[in-house]
């Protein structure tokens, strides 16, 4: 529980409560882990990438942008049932980079669409 919350170093400021308690209920990571474990290709590895999993399931749940979540392709995808388009992928890939402070530039669109012809992306 530590993770999401008080002393999560990282993560603490994630998951401010209206109350103005910090954290999480154990309730809301179990919710979380319970969506994640609906998703029959969904392998459980134990690390970091799980933790990070389950934060941002549990950020979308709690209303925030799957935009704005590390892991909002897969939430789109996996729970959601969407498809990604090309410019849904191309959204996330500039708001991965604004966060950055990175100014997106005439070549980096280029790149992006021939990265999306590899990985067959018509749509």
């Amino acid at each position: 529980m530590s993770f999401y919350g008080t002393g999560a170093d990282l993560y603490e400021d994630m998951f401010k409560n209206s109350n103005g308690i910090d954290g999480c209920s154990k309730s809301e990571v179990i919710k979380a882990i319970d969506q994640i474990g609906l998703v029959k290709k969904h392998k459980w590895y134990g690390g970091t990438s799980d933790r990070e999993l389950v934060r941002d399931v549990m950020l979308y749940n709690r209303g925030t942008d799957v935009l704005d979540l590390e892991h909002g392709q897969w939430i789109e995808k996996n729970l959601l049932g969407r498809k990604l388009t090309r410019e849904r992928i191309k959204q996330y890939w500039e708001k991965h980079y604004e966060g950055f402070g990175i100014k997106i530039t005439k070549k980096m669109r280029s790149d992006w669409e021939k990265r999306l012809d590899q990985l067959g992306i018509k749509i």
